[in-house]
Order: structure tokens, then sequence, then C-alpha cells
């Protein structure tokens, strides 16, 4: 089981709270018995000022308001824009592409616009909205060397497994790279998302010990939660709660039902298996249980497999998770 240690953060009238997490993914139990474990990194990698928008010029692409960046800068490694003010706060996007003032970027689906009411599908954003620029933590980043096993393949190394949305991707490190299994081409800047929980599976016979280290997340984060369908979501902040603190069943069309199956789903994984998670319209119940299980724990630096079987899209796909601790 991931065993999640203290959080410290320091702030100081100068610089943002920075904290870490130091998580353990436990030794295998033998060479064919590989311990697993749930990890996500409740911090960003650093935090730059970017400005107020100052339009939306298509579908993926906005202007910052007196930006004169290096063209690419930021994509020569990943990073994010992360929406900071505005009804939009706590957004995040993959910056694809830039030029001096203008972003492009991976909207996951959506469509950005500005002026009228979203309507289903679109993000709205608006020019008195602020973003900030985010470097992502990466494989390469996370995974130093010698933190991680290492092998020829991905069926003799440790593993890290990414949910994509559809299909779990597994990456595993030869040595030299990180590589996607199937493919030999460099994943050391594959980035992962501060919404997205990773899969670790750890052949080796000892512990692996992460200290996950950043920028202490300040304000409101929005996790997208589509449906139908499925993602591998993070907890967000570094700070424990618990099932009904996290107030899915709050989202609109979650569906409630009288088992998980029938239901809109949360699945946790225990350290050795995934438990199941439903909302009955009252109260989270484990399946195969009738005891409420609103104070069931998500620990910090960990995740949820969230199934979705109604259908959410727009406003109703997205968590706003409100900041737990004062900054």
């Amino acid at each position: 089981m991931v065993t999640a240690a203290s959080l410290q953060a320091q702030t100081t009238a100068s610089t943002v709270p920075v904290g870490y997490l130091a998580i353990t993914v436990p030794a295998a139990a033998s060479a064919t018995s590989p311990s697993n474990a749930a990890v996500s990194v409740p911090f960003y990698a650093g935090l730059i000022p970017a400005g107020s928008i100052k339009s939306v010029d298509s579908a993926s692409s906005f202007s910052i308001e007196g930006a004169n960046w290096v063209v690419n800068q930021f994509t020569a490694a990943p990073h994010f824009v992360r929406i900071k003010s505005g009804a939009q706060t706590g957004r995040l996007f993959l910056i694809t592409a830039h030029t001096a003032n203008q972003l492009t970027v991976e909207t996951r689906g959506y469509t950005l616009v500005s002026g009228a009411p979203a309507t289903t599908g679109q993000i709205q954003l608006q020019t008195t909205d602020t973003a900030e620029i985010i470097p992502a933590h990466t494989l390469g980043t996370l995974f130093g060397a010698g933190a991680i096993g290492t092998g020829a393949s991905a069926a003799v190394a440790d593993n890290v497994i990414i949910w994509d949305g559809s299909q779990w991707v597994v990456y595993f490190h030869d040595g030299t790279s990180w590589l996607k299994s199937g493919s030999f081409v460099s994943q050391n800047d594959a980035p992962v998302r501060p919404d997205t929980t990773m899969f670790i599976v750890r052949r080796a016979l000892t512990p692996l010990d992460l200290v996950l280290i950043g920028t202490v997340p300040s304000g409101l984060e929005r996790t997208d939660i589509p449906g139908p369908g499925s993602v591998f979501a993070s907890r967000r902040f570094p700070v424990d709660t618990t099932l009904g603190a996290l107030g899915l069943h709050s989202l609109p069309g979650w569906a409630a039902g009288s088992s998980a199956s029938a239901a809109d789903e949360v699945d946790l994984w225990n350290g050795s298996t995934w438990e199941s998670f439903y909302y009955n319209g009252s109260n989270w119940k484990k399946a195969g249980s009738f005891v409420n299980a609103d104070s069931q724990p998500v620990a910090a630096g960990t995740g949820l497999f969230i199934t979705r079987r109604s259908s959410a899209t727009g406003t109703t796909a997205t968590l706003a998770q409100p900041l737990p601790y004062i900054p």
C-alpha cells in the first residue's frame, strides 16, 4: 500500500509555498510477484506568471496580454498553462505550440470560446481571466537515475502505467531512457499531468522510496471527469481527504444506484486489489457492504479510478476542488 509521510510547507515573503511528500512503493514479494501502488504528484514543478488573457483566437488557442516569450520556449520541455482567475480558475492545458504571445493548447476534446455563455463541450475564457505557466513533471524528472528498476523490456523492469482515457499505457526504463512498451522512442519528456494518477509496478525486491517535491497548489483546482468513460484522477492536494468530502456525488448528472455496476463508480487501490465504491443517493457504499463509506480515506499522493456510466460533458464533467488549507 502507498504510505504517505508528512507534508512540509514553507513560506516566505518572497516565495510561493513549497513542500514534499514521501511515498514508499513496497518491495516485490518475489521476482514473479511484483508490488503495485497508485501514485499521484500533488505539487507543481514551478510557477511562471503569464498575465491576462487578451483574446481567444481559435478553438485551441488564446493570447496573453503583454507577453514576449521566445517562440516555443515552453515546448522544448513540456509546460502547462493554468487559468489562475475567473470562472475557469484551476483549469489546466498542455501547451503544444506558441508564438511570442499566443498559446496553442491541448483541449482534450473541448472548444475554447469567449464572450457568449459556453455550451456543452465548450470552455469559456474571458479577457479578465489571468493565467500562469507551469513546467510539467515528466517521467525523466520524477524518476531520477537509479530510482526505479530498469530492464530490457516492460516485462522485467519496473513499470509506470498511465491511463490515457481509453487504455493503460505502459512505460519502463531500459537503463538509458524511458520507453513506451512497443516503441524505441525516448519518453523522458512524457508529461505527467497533475490531475492524473500513475500505477507503479515494482519488480525489484527492495522498496521504492519516492520523494515528491514542488510548489504547493494555492487555489481551486479543476479535474475533468467526462462520461461515459473512465479517468484515473489524482487527489490534487498534498493532504488526505475522504470519499464523501471530495464531492464527486454532487457533480451534475452523477449517477447514483443500488450497486457499483448500476451507478457511477469509484475504485481505490488498497495495495493489492481495487475496492469499488458507489453512491446510493444518500451515502457512499463499498461494493458488497451496507456500511456507510462516506469517511473512506483518500490519501494524499494517491488517486481514484472513476468510471462514469452516465453521460457527462462540459461543466457536468468538471470537479472543482476548493483549497483545503490556508496557503
